[in-house]
């Protein structure tokens, strides 16, 4: 049989991930990323067509019911293409270098993403979402389909220069910048204020106009530079972006946790898909909000946030879930939403009336002018905040749990879960709350004793089985983790984990001569480029975490070698963040971490000393960005921890030491003396 008359099957049915296994059954002959897929391209001499989504994404959907599952389309597909089916959130390598083409191409990206590409990987053709027939100006994806099999048959060449073009830019953007030795910490982070100042919605909150997204890096920095320098807008535009949010439809107010952005300017009609490191992100964004201001609303929203963690997105073994569908059998939203029949049947006139009131709701539906496919339906967004509805948005959650749910794609990833056990962690230690540090330590010891097994972090596990090699941000989001363990525990062995993340982290992903990391390491394989990004996605670089882990470590064992790395990570970001400081809020948080000084704390006494748990709370609770929490217990004393030596109990009884940039204060041995030290 002729090579390029072999016919592919659709192998997706033995995969882990669930948005793999969504299309297992289309007539598509799907092919997961690996050798043998690889390998048939070559030897068929056909291009690749490379798509890639994720289980939660809802023109992921759209695409596959339209055209995958479309018989006459798949038959075109498998004669003439090697259809590879990738999830991003398992390959976020892949995702990256071939979004730069995209984007290259068409000015923008997004989901699902449709590369076509040479036999030796080069893409050549693009797009996101393709509709099975031209329409809305985009072009069908079969006339795409039959254009780009006539030129590879008759006018290859042309194709094969446009990859290489492409290739080219990807591999200009993804090189090396050399850093510089200066650093100008504090006008870097005054021009990422500025920036942030002049895209502010004062009407609204947040940034730029519809869609809307959250962005948790924006909050952390305006709280750090507001403490730093007490200038009120800052904080301002921080919390009339936290109340708006926390009012709008993107908060799902009777369950709980945010959805993943808004469709409008007002936070009122979310993109109803839930994700892990949105809800981390947020949950800590809340955090510092509440120790910053004090203001109970936030700590509300902030439980809420946690408590649907826990009840919905946490396995049994441990690790939290990467997202919720948007859609469910009812179409894109309609497990969230409610017509105003159903409300006041359910709650009856009196308080019917009352909630409606409250949270926008009308006859005739409230929003069916950004969507005709829910007309009369409601979503909730909070108008009026003067009453407890606690009680009434009961009763609805009952009643909404009875309904069909959307599907959660239920693999656990590794740097999600780490920013997710920070959020616990911290929560944990203010509260003074085990149920949410009883959540945390299930999900760090899952990741310790499952994705890290065997010394080398594994990126995802589903139903048992951990697979793929781990990304720089795996290492660095666990190994952050693993610090907020150790202050909420006082347990040494979550810091030697983390020690021990950070050695591998640096051998496997260290740039030597330029500084920073590699987001990919030698054992990522079949890569047109090995990415060196130092850029903010929906979540923070890699390259920022791994700043922070290093620094945070570096204070904790007094290791000068993590500071030197650290630093030399700050400074290969610096011309991303003068470039475009909007594109490194996580790195200009740091950068301002640099400026306030590092604030060292250290306990000492015995851990289950009624004392010492009020101490953990007192420092919990308060907003101090730089902290570092050290215990001066039988552990930290056999390394030789600089923060723990010469320093006791006083009188047997536990007490706290509070250092500023190395000057120390005398001991506190009561909360009160603790509060005053602290401020």
């Amino acid at each position: 049989m002729e090579p390029s008359r072999v016919r592919l099957e659709n192998r997706l049915a033995g995969e882990i991930s669930p948005y793999l296994q969504q299309h297992a059954a289309n007539p598509v002959a799907w092919q997961p990323w690996d050798d043998a897929a690889l390998e048939q391209a070559i030897v068929q001499d056909k291009p690749v067509f490379l798509s890639i989504g994720y289980a939660a994404c809802h023109w992921c959907h759209v695409m596959e019911h339209e055209c995958f599952e479309d018989e006459s389309m798949a038959e075109l597909m498998n004669r003439h293409f090697i259809n590879i089916k990738v999830d991003r959130e398992e390959r976020p390598d892949l995702d990256e270098i071939y979004m730069k083409a995209v984007v290259a191409m068409t000015g923008q990206g997004g989901w699902p993403m449709s590369v076509f590409l040479t036999p030796d990987l080069r893409p050549f053709y693009g797009g996101t979402y393709f509709p099975p027939e031209r329409r809305y100006g985009i072009p069908g994806f079969r006339e795409v389909l039959e254009q780009l099999v006539a030129f590879w048959a008759g006018d290859r060449t042309r194709l094969l220069q446009n990859a290489s073009q492409l290739v080219t830019l990807i591999q200009s953007q993804a090189a090396v910048i050399t850093g510089t030795d200066n650093i100008p910490a504090e006008s870097l982070c005054d021009e990422a204020v500025k920036v942030l100042e002049d895209s502010f919605d004062p009407r609204w909150g947040g940034w730029g106009q519809a869609p809307k997204f959250p962005s948790s890096s924006a909050i952390a920095l305006l709280l750090r530079v507001h403490k730093r320098t007490g200038r009120e807008n800052l904080m301002s535009m921080a919390t009339e972006t936290l109340d708006r949010m926390r009012s709008g439809g993107i908060y799902d107010h009777l369950g709980g946790g945010f959805h993943r952005y808004s469709v409008d300017e007002e936070w009122r009609v979310p993109h109803f898909e839930k994700m892990l490191y949105d809800n981390a992100q947020l949950a800590v964004a809340y955090l510092e909000a509440w120790q910053a201001t004090g203001r109970d609303d936030y700590r509300v929203i902030l439980r809420e946030t946690l408590d649907y963690l826990v009840r919905e997105m946490q396995d049994n073994a441990g690790g939290f879930y990467a997202s919720q569908d948007a859609d469910s059998e009812e179409g894109e939203g309609a497990y969230y939403l409610w017509t105003y029949d159903e409300i006041m049947g359910l709650l009856g006139e009196e308080e019917g009336n009352q909630f409606c009131a409250a949270y926008g709701v009308k006859p005739g539906g409230n929003f069916a002018s950004h969507d005709s496919g829910h007309h009369g339906k409601n979503v909730l967004f909070r108008e009026r905040s003067d009453s407890d509805l606690s009680a009434m948005r009961t009763v609805l959650l009952i009643e909404r749990q009875q309904r069909t749910a959307p599907k959660t794609d239920d693999k656990v990833l590794t740097s999600w879960n780490g920013m997710a056990i920070t959020a616990f962690a911290r929560a944990a230690l203010a509260f003074g709350d085990a149920h949410y540090g009883n959540a945390a330590l299930k999900a760090g010891t899952f990741l310790r004793d499952v994705m890290f097994a065997n010394g080398t972090l594994l990126r995802t596990w589903r139903a048992g089985k951990a697979h793929l090699s781990a990304y720089l941000d795996d290492y660095a989001a666990f190994a952050n983790a693993c610090i907020d363990l150790y202050e909420y525990t006082a347990d040494f062995s979550w810091i030697e984990l983390a020690q021990n993340l950070v050695e591998e982290m640096i051998g496997r992903f260290h740039n030597g001569e330029g500084g920073g990391f590699f987001s990919t390491g030698e054992e990522h394989r079949h890569l047109l480029v090995r990415m060196y990004s130092m850029h903010d996605t929906a979540e923070p670089s890699g390259n920022s975490m791994a700043y922070l882990v290093l620094i945070r470590l570096a204070a904790v064992l007094g290791e000068e070698r993590y500071r030197s790395l650290a630093e030399n990570t700050l400074r290969a970001a610096a011309p991303m963040m003068q470039r475009a400081p909007s594109a490194a809020l996580s790195f200009l948080t740091a950068a301002e971490m640099r400026l306030s000084g590092a604030v060292e704390i250290t306990l000492g006494g015995d851990r289950e000393y009624p004392a010492m748990k009020a101490f953990q709370t007192v420092v919990g609770e308060q907003f101090i960005p730089g902290r570092v929490i050290v215990y001066a217990g039988e552990a930290e004393r056999k390394r030789n921890i600089p923060l723990v030596r010469g320093r006791n109990a006083v009188d047997g009884s536990p007490c706290v030491w509070v250092c500023r940039n190395r000057s120390c204060m005398a001991p506190a041995t009561t909360t009160d003396e603790l509060f005053q030290r602290l401020a």
